[in-house]
């Protein structure tokens, strides 16, 4: 991350020390990864639920944060002034099947490690 797309810079606490070090030193990625899946009955307005997520990134630091340790002495958490929700749609088929989708939001939040993104939403 270039120094002018950063914010604000502090160092770990302890237990982000601790979540770090588990996280690289794992044999597969995901660890402290934490998804939620869940039904809601009623439909939803889906570019409204969007523009709602974007203002609550915009307004809360800790979504937009990252952190970085390479080259660095001390692993330190950056703040991003702007980063990506990524919301995507699919298809009904997928969405009828939840371990299809657990396993697709695994990986791509895996994959989210190293982008410049908070977050990924799907909507069925």
């Amino acid at each position: 991350m270039k120094a002018k797309t950063i914010a604000n810079t502090y160092p770990l606490s302890p237990l982000q020390e601790g979540m770090l070090f588990h996280s690289l030193s794992a044999r597969e990625p995901g660890v402290d990864l934490e998804q939620i899946l869940c039904t809601l009955r009623e439909e939803v307005n889906v570019p409204a639920f969007e523009r709602a997520w974007h203002r609550v990134v915009e307004r809360h630091d800790i979504l937009r944060t990252s952190f970085r340790w390479e080259g660095l002495e001390e692993p330190r958490q950056e703040v991003h002034p702007r980063v990506r929700v990524h919301f995507e749609t699919t298809a009904a088929a997928v969405s009828n099947c939840p371990s299809l989708r657990c396993c697709g939001w695994r990986s791509s939040a895996r994959a989210m490690r190293s982008t410049n993104s908070c977050g990924r939403f799907t909507t069925c």
